[in-house]
């Protein structure tokens, strides 16, 4: 059993939708690391994903990177379903987790799955190679994780916000939800702007460059 494996084995599923995610990845044969060469999803992301299988973080794909994944891989239409389910459960995760004990968050974000996914089923209805980790270069990217820890936080929640824009019921709702999404992102990237040049390397340089791109996705 590989490392991540056994890592896998003994921690909680916090992240619902990368512990989803890479579920259905796995039924195929394949696991997250396949994301960057078969989905064309930078590097950076993956490890992030990866990163969320075993702590509590709660880094979702943009909505067109995870379109590219659900069209690169032969997922069933059950599986595409609790794939977008598992967003829609990790942003109530993420949003209970300053509000109630994180491990009473990750539970109601399990139950909240398995109500979304059949929802999402009965809409659906109604309408109609095991590859091992790379070399381990954990220590520079945990350095990165941990200096850059409350701007990559408000990039997530940023992120979940345009997910949680992109499902809204309402035209007011998608509109508060980007504004939360706006606020989130520009902290992100004001955090980001004041490291000092030695911190600014291609990690650094990427991220940046990500806030920007979801900063400018968000605003109308």
């Amino acid at each position: 059993m590989s490392q991540q494996m056994s890592q896998r084995a003994q921690a909680p599923d916090w992240n619902v939708f990368a512990v989803v995610l890479d579920e259905a990845l796995r039924a195929h044969g394949y696991v997250l690391g396949h994301l960057d060469d078969r989905a064309g999803i930078h590097r950076e992301k993956v490890r992030r994903l990866q990163l969320s299988l075993t702590s509590p973080h709660f880094y979702l794909l943009p909505p067109d990177d995870l379109d590219a994944v659900l069209n690169a891989f032969p997922f069933t239409a059950a599986e595409r379903v609790r794939i977008r389910a598992a967003v829609l459960a990790t942003a109530v995760e993420a949003k209970l987790m300053d509000r109630i004990a994180p491990a009473a968050a990750r539970e109601v974000a399990w139950s909240v799955l398995t109500l979304v996914e059949t929802a999402l089923r009965s809409q659906l209805e109604d309408d109609g190679t095991i590859r091992l980790d790379d070399e381990d270069d954990s220590e520079p990217h945990a350095a990165f994780d941990q200096r850059f820890a409350t701007e990559l936080e408000y990039l997530d929640r940023g992120m979940l916000a345009i997910h949680l824009a992109h499902t809204a019921q309402s035209r007011s709702e998608e509109e508060a939800q980007m504004g939360q999404a706006q606020m989130w992102l520009l902290r992100a990237c004001e955090g980001l702007d004041k490291a000092t040049p030695p911190d600014r390397d291609a990690t650094w340089r990427y991220w940046r460059d990500e806030a920007q791109a979801a900063l400018d996705q968000a605003r109308p």
